[in-house]
């Protein structure tokens, strides 16, 4: 299942669980936010990230593609394993997207025959992790420089 699926069956289960009156952690209501955050609360500026966080990215300004969405995942509960995913989804086929974390380019994927575009990157591969803090700015580009989908940490 993408980590869009995910969040937004996360949303929904929390919503459904808010109306019902039941409890789902400190609060029943949930914003967009607050619902797109696994695992722990957002970390503050520049904090180091625990455990797991899935944020939703959110389509861009800049985006000619008006279905764009994304999310982005760190997961850092096996500190020695730390991994990184980020995606977008409703793209054309073949769409060549680059992604971002900062102002630092962490790899490139082309959208393939459902309009999904994703990286992952994973220690236990060898692969270089990027390790974002609170407030880092997760995004996926065209090669031009327009943003697709963004989101903060």
């Amino acid at each position: 299942m993408s980590l869009i699926r995910s969040l937004s069956a996360f949303a929904v289960l929390a919503t459904l669980a808010a109306c019902n009156g039941d409890p789902v952690g400190p609060s029943t209501a949930l914003s967009a936010d607050a619902a797109s955050r696994t695992a722990s609360a957002p970390a503050p500026a520049g904090a180091a990230l625990t455990g797991r966080t899935i944020i939703f990215l959110a389509k861009a300004e800049t985006s000619p593609y008006a279905g764009a969405k994304g999310a982005a995942k760190y997961d850092v509960r096996k500190p020695s394993k730390p991994e990184f995913e980020i995606e977008v989804e409703h793209l054309p086929a073949g769409t060549a997207v680059d992604f971002y974390l900062g102002d630092v380019k962490i790899g490139s994927a082309t959208a393939d025959s459902m309009g999904e575009a994703n990286l992952e990157l994973a220690a236990e591969r060898g692969q270089t992790v990027p390790v974002p803090t609170g407030g880092t700015i997760a995004q996926a580009r065209l090669a031009d420089g327009r943003v697709l989908v963004s989101g903060s940490f």
